[in-house]
């Protein structure tokens, strides 16, 4: 069981709950599918975690400061000193709903971007690696795709 640093509640709209509402009816258990588009969604953030970027928008750059910092440590990657962060992301399912999520507290600070440190002077933009838009928290069209492809074969798979 994992705890939940924090939770983001997106509802999937349009084409993907339709065909998920239509398919899931013909079915007693969707903890096998669930567990799918939740592999499938920890596949996302680690291609977002590998390639600083989120679906190919890449991230804001380190401030030159920030940036040699990390070299005199031997930090390369944006948000990967340790990768703690990345690792953490995991996700669990609870009555028929699929939980993605961390329980790292700094993680909402990343993703969405904001004010740190102790005086609250230290501006850290945003750089999403859930893979929800910020702004909007909707899932971005890949995601939806994605998630009907695993859709698709399961049921194709489990006739």
């Amino acid at each position: 069981r994992i705890k939940m640093g924090f939770e983001i509640k997106v509802e999937i709209k349009d084409e993907v709950t339709k065909k998920l509402n239509e398919l899931t009816s013909k079915i007693n258990d969707i903890k096998p599918l669930l567990n799918q588009i939740g592999y499938t969604l920890i596949e996302q953030v680690e291609e977002n975690f590998e390639n600083e970027s989120f679906f190919g928008e890449k991230w804001t750059p380190l401030t030159t400061t920030t940036k040699r910092q990390k070299e005199k440590k031997g930090y390369k990657k944006i948000l990967q000193n340790r990768g703690t962060l990345a690792e953490s992301i995991d996700f669990t399912i609870r009555n028929n709903k699929l939980i993605l999520g961390t329980n790292i507290k700094y993680a909402p600070i990343h993703q969405f971007g904001g004010v740190a440190g102790k005086s609250h002077t230290a501006k850290i933009p945003a750089r999403p690696f859930l893979p929800i838009k910020p702004n909007t928290q909707e899932l971005p069209k890949e995601t939806e795709n994605e998630i009907l492809e695993v859709i698709k074969s399961f049921f194709e798979y489990n006739r």
